[in-house]
């Protein structure tokens, strides 16, 4: 994106991307720049041997320790994650092109209708999400830091994915002792 901000895909700078159902936000109605070229959405080739898989993420909701109105809160979170809420956070107006974990909500706002988002619908059989800890972020940021190294040739991958585990738990631990 450099100092552009401008996807370098949109742009035609490079032939393919590795990203999920959110771009399709960007290329199909919020871009600076909208591709100019026929463009369409295939799943990530599995190694020979190995089966199909990919990711999925989301929102995570949590109810903190201590939480002044816990019944409440927790009635929340069953709306929120539940056929109710679920199928009203699809059916917001700015929801563009987001999937649910929850195949009859995607049913019933078509979601499938669009190719491009049932390459992704498809997948969710076969996607593992990122583990549940209260140090999520620092897992990310440490994930995509070493990523970077080792795809430059900046490190061994396993020594990148040793310190990784040991920053990752060294946040947990500062976690344990308040």
């Amino acid at each position: 994106m450099g100092k552009t901000g401008i996807n370098s895909f949109w742009t035609g700078k490079v032939g393919f991307v590795v990203d999920g159902n959110w771009v399709l936000n960007d290329l199909t109605s919020n871009a600076k720049v909208k591709p100019t070229f026929e463009w369409g959405v295939a799943p990530m080739p599995s190694a020979e041997g190995y089966p199909q898989t990919t990711w999925a993420g989301g929102h995570s909701w949590v109810m903190p320790k201590g939480a002044k109105h816990p019944q409440e809160a927790w009635e929340l979170l069953k709306f929120i994650g539940g056929y109710k809420g679920t199928l009203l956070w699809a059916k917001r107006a700015d929801a563009g092109n987001d999937i649910t974990t929850m195949p009859k909500v995607n049913e019933e706002i078509k979601i499938t209708e669009n190719p491009k988002l049932k390459v992704f619908v498809d997948l969710m059989p076969v996607a593992h999400y990122r583990p549940v800890t209260p140090v999520g972020q620092k897992l990310w940021d440490e994930t995509f830091r070493v990523q970077d190294l080792a795809l430059n040739g900046k490190g061994e991958p396993k020594k990148l994915l040793d310190e990784v585990k040991k920053n990752v738990d060294n946040e947990l631990k500062k976690l344990e002792s308040k």
